[in-house]
């Protein structure tokens, strides 16, 4: 207000309207200030964090880096210390050597023993794994169907084939396999192969899941191809029938991760000391293709047939249960 002086009195006359525009935007400009010194203080103090989180995922990814190579190394230590690579070299010469082991490719129609490892698959195992056997054109073989601690259908399964060739053993436990899902995965079925290779009779051991099936030739062919290589692993391609996609041809020499399966091969019984290791899942390793790596260093001689000679099935039941008893 503005103030007048009359007659000794002092009277304070109303402030006009743009002076009281003028007054409300000088505190909005004082509030404005004040707002931008405070946003720069923000801004600055969100340059310091993000340099600060900058730093910190540096120093988090060079650790986590070193941790990745220590973990690696103590994984090859680890490795190593159970690689038995130099005993099993002095075992395969000493194979070579025995009196068996040229009867192996001698004999015009040398036994084979064809391994099972089951659980409960008993379809499978019914209608397609032991079919296949059953329709080999060499006849000359036994089958040795290892129950990992199955229930009792497995064995009725068995029986109710009624052919002397095909025996049936249990294991009174199952495992023991990794508390990990995906690493007891990599080495289902370990213990009863194992378990049905020391039982073998045969001259030749030809691998075979329970829900995977040999082409007619299997054997024949295997064995054939083994002779006239001299090859102590013969193996063939196989037909990965897929769930969701077409099927695929797979199989190379020498043999490759992803593109070699057991149930595909026949090896020479002398080297039944090549044993699958359920160790192998501490290094994220399919037990079959840790068990074939230890064959080609130790200098096993091998031989691949360029077509199909069996169908594989990936597995539900061992995934879907994380093969826990």
């Amino acid at each position: 207000m503005r103030a007048y002086r009359q007659v000794g009195l002092a009277v304070r006359l109303p402030r006009s309207p743009i002076e009281r525009l003028r007054g409300r935007l000088t505190g909005i400009e004082r509030a404005l200030g004040e707002t931008r010194e405070y946003v720069t203080w923000v801004q600055a103090a969100v340059a310091e964090v993000g340099s600060a989180v900058r730093s910190l995922s540096t120093e988090v990814a060079g650790l986590s880096a070193e941790l990745a190579e220590r973990d690696a190394r103590v994984l090859e230590i680890l490795r190593l210390s159970l690689d038995r690579e130099p005993v099993q070299r002095q075992a395969l010469r000493r194979a070579r050597e025995s009196p068996s082991y040229e009867l192996a490719y001698s004999d015009p129609e040398p036994l084979v023993s064809v391994v099972i490892p089951t659980w409960q698959n008993y379809e499978a195992l019914a209608q397609r794994s032991l079919p296949s056997v059953l329709s080999q054109t060499h006849q000359n073989f036994e089958v040795i169907v290892v129950g990992d601690r199955a229930p009792g259908g497995a064995e009725d399964v068995v029986r109710s084939f009624g052919d002397h060739r095909i025996r049936y053993v249990n294991l009174e436990r199952r495992g023991p396999y990794p508390e990990d899902p995906a690493a007891a995965y990599l080495v289902a079925g370990v213990p009863p192969y194992n378990e049905g290779v020391a039982l073998a009779r045969g001259r030749w051991i030809a691998p075979l899941d329970d829900d995977d099936a040999f082409r007619e030739h299997h054997i024949a062919a295997l064995l054939e191809l083994a002779r006239r290589e001299q090859a102590e692993l013969s193996y063939g391609q196989f037909l990965w029938h897929h769930r969701d996609r077409d099927d695929e041809r797979m199989g190379v020499f020498p043999p490759e991760f992803g593109k070699f399966e057991m149930q595909g091969a026949l090896y020479h019984a002398d080297l039944r000391f090549f044993e699958l290791e359920l160790s192998d899942a501490l290094f994220g390793l399919p037990g079959d293709w840790a068990w074939c790596q230890r064959l080609l260093r130790a200098g096993v001689r091998c031989a691949m047939l360029d077509e199909v000679v069996v169908d594989y099935y990936p597995s539900a039941e061992w995934s879907a249960s994380g093969v826990r008893s």
